[in-house]
């Protein structure tokens, strides 16, 4: 389970064994900014944000690079569609919704009217976005084409701080880890171009 922990840095956790391994340290690339982080597992890549740049790490923390660094402001609410190939993402100071394809090319703005400061997002069945905001006690949504706006309140909650799906078809995705822990005696986490990393 990857995690961002508040104080700037990202980790790893083996649940069933409980070991963890810092990727970034505190305060690291982070500038101490509450990152947001999108798995894609295909290509074993891990997406995360920091201000006015998205990033991208093999699983194993090796080979960052900046994904996105030009026109992004405060990007949150990372979603990858792995049918569609694409990342997407909100941006709060920017107040759009745009994704871009995993191989860096055909970015597009989505949705350029979000009223109010985006928070976090999914993408239910890669056919429509939901997001919710800082501020309301709503669930937005347009289509996957940025089409079909629509929202809903909530009932009796004081603020929605997250929103996930539970797509029709899950991702089904092995690794080298997935048997006999890839050989590592604690942690195993894939490489993008075959193989393990063990910690």
């Amino acid at each position: 389970m990857y995690y961002s922990n508040g104080w700037g840095g990202i980790e790893v956790v083996s649940i069933d064994e409980n070991f963890n391994k810092t990727l970034i340290e505190k305060g690291g690339l982070l500038l101490l900014y509450h990152s947001h982080l999108a798995l894609d597992l295909k290509n074993k890549h891990l997406f995360y944000s920091a201000r006015h740049i998205i990033w991208r790490m093999d699983l194993d923390g090796s080979n960052r690079m900046q994904f996105v660094y030009s026109n992004v402001s405060y990007p949150n609410g990372l979603v990858v569609l792995h049918q569609g190939r694409k990342l997407c993402w909100l941006d709060h100071g920017r107040r759009e919704l745009s994704c871009i394809g995993l191989d860096q090319r055909n970015r597009r703005v989505v949705y350029d009217n979000i009223q109010a400061s985006p928070s976090c997002m999914t993408a239910l069945n890669e056919k429509r976005f939901y997001w919710t905001t800082f501020t309301e006690k709503k669930v937005h949504s347009v289509s996957i084409s940025g089409e079909g706006y629509t929202t809903f309140e909530v009932q009796n909650a004081r603020l929605i701080h997250d929103v996930k799906d539970m797509t029709e078809n899950c991702l089904s995705v092995e690794t080298e880890c997935a048997v006999n822990n890839g050989g590592c005696p604690h942690m195993c986490l894939p490489k993008t171009d075959g193989g393990v990393s063990c910690f």
